[in-house]
């Protein structure tokens, strides 16, 4: 059976789908991450993720927190109804401190390592962080534009200012994206203001 949103447009497709996996119409469910978010299952044993590795390293600060809460929750869909359950994760990284994480059931020690990695690299919550997306119908022009728009900031700003940087889409409707990013200490309330 699959379950992802091309498989969930018609109108009661979700609860239809869900009704015939508990009936038993299928024994093995493939789905994207919606497959996983505050369902119950019953009568399943066995949960997988293929290539954690494309979770593990996405380009966003937050990619651990998130791959950490994903697995969790797939870990949970596993061994309802007081059977014990197993869950499989494909990756080449067997020693990633996330997994490992994940493999104890251990949530403190996760969120002591990534308060910890936050603080020194000045990440949320240690900072605000403002994302400034250009948008363009021409490559040349957006990556133009972006990196005088990052020197006018850096001028005022400095090292508060990342980027400009591709992001992962980097063009969605024949536009081309570029995006910036500010950090301000969240110690500061009154971050510098920009003159024109």
């Amino acid at each position: 059976m699959r379950f992802d949103q091309d498989s969930t447009k018609k109108k009661n497709a979700f609860r239809n789908l869900l009704n015939d996996f508990e009936a038993g119409a299928a024994d093995a469910m493939v789905g994207t991450q919606i497959a996983v978010k505050g369902l119950d299952y019953g009568n399943v044993q066995l949960t997988a993720v293929i290539n954690a590795d494309q979770l593990l390293n996405f380009p966003d600060f937050r990619s651990h927190e998130r791959t950490f809460q994903l697995l969790h929750q797939l870990s949970g869909r596993a061994g309802r109804q007081g059977r014990q359950g197993e869950m499989i994760i494909q990756t080449r990284q067997v020693n990633h401190p996330v997994l490992q994480f994940v493999s104890n059931n251990d949530y403190e020690g996760f969120y002591q390592q990534q308060i910890l990695e936050r603080e020194q690299f000045n990440y949320a919550p240690f900072s605000k962080m403002i994302k400034i997306t250009l948008k363009h119908k021409s490559a040349d022009e957006i990556q133009l534009a972006t990196s005088e728009f990052a020197k006018l900031l850096k001028l005022q700003l400095g090292e508060m200012v990342l980027g400009p940087e591709t992001p992962f889409v980097s063009k969605i409707r024949n536009l081309y994206i570029r995006n910036l990013l500010i950090k301000i200490d969240a110690e500061k309330n009154n971050p510098k203001k920009i003159k024109n």
